[in-house]
């Protein structure tokens, strides 16, 4: 659900970030499923999400401000900066 949603709203996300947070979510939610038998108040689901989201922005600012300081890779979308060939 994350990745879907992140997809949708954030501009800069790419497969990374979504595939980074399926493996977080689904990570901390057999983690509380499984493990968190002291914790009953913890929901794993919710834990999942919180983590699915915690790790996709992350992913997401920390490939912003690491594009700030690098080239434009192929398949970058780049703005037109000419006058239209005028």
């Amino acid at each position: 659900m994350v990745p879907v949603v992140g997809g949708l709203y954030v501009r800069r996300a790419r497969s990374r970030e979504a595939l980074a947070a399926i493996a977080a979510g689904t990570g901390a939610l057999f983690a509380v499923r499984l493990g968190g038998a002291g914790m009953p108040w913890l929901d794993p689901t919710l834990t999942g999400i919180c983590a699915a989201a915690t790790v996709f922005l992350g992913f997401t600012l920390a490939r912003g401000a690491a594009a700030d300081t690098t080239e434009p890779q192929p398949g970058d979308r780049q703005r037109a900066t000419d006058d239209g060939g005028r």
